[in-house]
């Protein structure tokens, strides 16, 4: 009987034992492993955001639609009203104007190209065109094609001037000629020296008569070419020149056709949609059609059907590090028995922070706009200015993490 009750209670004991031991492990494991959530906690109250909306006219212009009245509904993305932008009115009918200007221009260049083309042709004849040649508006190719009529009228002056000098050097040649046949026979019959020496005087006087006449011909002949190669080459820059003049109107009239349809669009599209659902509140300044308004001038007033409730918290000025914009909020309403929380994140935080001369020492604290999270629960109706508490989810860590890092520390944190 001894040795039954000694073994139960060993057993019981030894049981006792790795029950201990495997908690302890579990505990362990929990405090090593396990994260929880470090919360900056606060307080707030409930307020609902402002129900009115102002409507302001964007840009000056006319109004063009208006047919609302005060205290008719209006939902989400109804048309309020729309008018007439003067910037870009005046705007895109400035670039209509420079754009037909750019096409004139271009139909004015491509015929001038045209006819300066034709013109490297030495046999070519231009038209004649009433809409241009003559006119202070005319063609660069009609005074070229002048110059090359007077040109050809130089040439047949040079031709008939080079023909002439020929013909003076053939009679010369006869003339040398016939004094050289009389050299010969001067010599058979044995003239005097005199004679001899005045005849051939006669012959050097008429070859440089004939030399002459022939550096005249070439004078002739390179005044003749320089005016042609003159005329020539200033044609070729002239239609080198309106070759890029062509190409900077087609790329203007291509930028500007390009940035007058976006204004067009721009005049078609100027209208003020309802942001929200509501009703209008106020029309100000009797607008109706035909209607001049300012730039940023206050147009209507829309009450909103629904207010968005939100949650007026503060946090103290400690905790600033720990607190950004867009972190997970929890809210609990202060309420006895009410354990239910909300979910919702931080929307705005204060620039700077402000003292409480009502708490102990003039703490200071941050300003801090928490939003309801639509998205994972139905937002409560709750009326506005009631109390509530904020625990403002700065991270998660392990329990031993949090244990180690309070060591030393003057910060207090809550544990959610």
């Amino acid at each position: 009987m001894l040795k039954e009750y000694m073994s139960f209670f060993i057993n019981r004991r030894a049981f006792s034992i790795v029950l201990t031991l495997a908690f302890i492990i579990i505990f362990i494991f929990y405090i090593l492993f396990a994260k929880i959530d470090i919360v900056s906690s606060g307080t707030g109250v409930i307020t609902g955001s402002n129900d009115k909306i102002d409507i302001v006219s964007p840009d000056p212009g006319f109004v063009s639609v208006f047919n609302l009245k005060t205290g008719e509904s209006v939902h989400k993305g109804q048309l309020l009203f729309s008018y007439v932008n003067l910037d870009s009115f005046y705007r895109e009918k400035t670039l209509n104007e420079l754009v037909s200007f750019s096409e004139r221009n271009v139909r004015k260049v491509s015929d001038n190209l045209v006819l300066l083309k034709k013109l490297i042709n030495p046999d070519a004849e231009l038209p004649y065109n009433e809409t241009y040649a003559g006119s202070d508006a005319g063609l660069s190719a009609y005074k070229f094609y002048h110059e090359k009529l007077e040109l050809a009228g130089d040439e047949e002056n040079y031709l008939s001037r080079i023909d002439n000098i020929k013909k003076n050097i053939d009679n010369l040649n006869m003339q040398k000629n016939t004094l050289e046949q009389k050299n010969a026979l001067l010599k058979k019959s044995a003239a005097p020296a005199v004679e001899l020496l005045n005849n051939s005087a006669e012959i050097s006087k008429i070859q440089s008569q004939i030399i002459e006449a022939n550096f005249k011909i070439l004078d002739i002949e390179n005044v003749r070419k320089k005016q042609r190669d003159d005329f020539y080459n200033r044609l070729l820059g002239e239609i080198v020149n309106e070759s890029k003049l062509l190409s900077e109107q087609k790329k203007d009239i291509l930028k500007n056709t390009g940035e007058m349809e976006l204004l067009r669009n721009k005049v078609k599209s100027n209208s003020v949609l309802s942001p929200v659902d509501g009703s209008i509140l106020d029309i100000t300044q009797n607008l109706t059609n035909g209607s001049y308004i300012e730039p940023s001038q206050l147009v209507m007033k829309i009450k909103k059907d629904k207010v968005d409730r939100l949650i007026d918290a503060r946090f103290d000025a400690r905790y600033r590090p720990f607190i950004f914009k867009g972190a997970k909020v929890r809210i609990v309403i202060n309420s006895p028995g009410y354990r239910r929380y909300y979910e919702g994140f931080v929307s705005k935080i204060s620039v700077d922070s402000f003292i409480d001369k009502d708490t102990p020492g003039m703490r200071r604290f941050y300003k801090v706009e928490i939003q309801y999270d639509k998205e994972k629960q139905k937002v409560p109706e709750y009326n506005e200015g009631i109390q509530v508490s904020v625990y403002a989810i700065s991270k998660k860590m392990t329990i031993f993490s949090y244990i180690f890092s309070l060591i030393n520390s003057n910060i207090t944190f809550n544990v959610w």
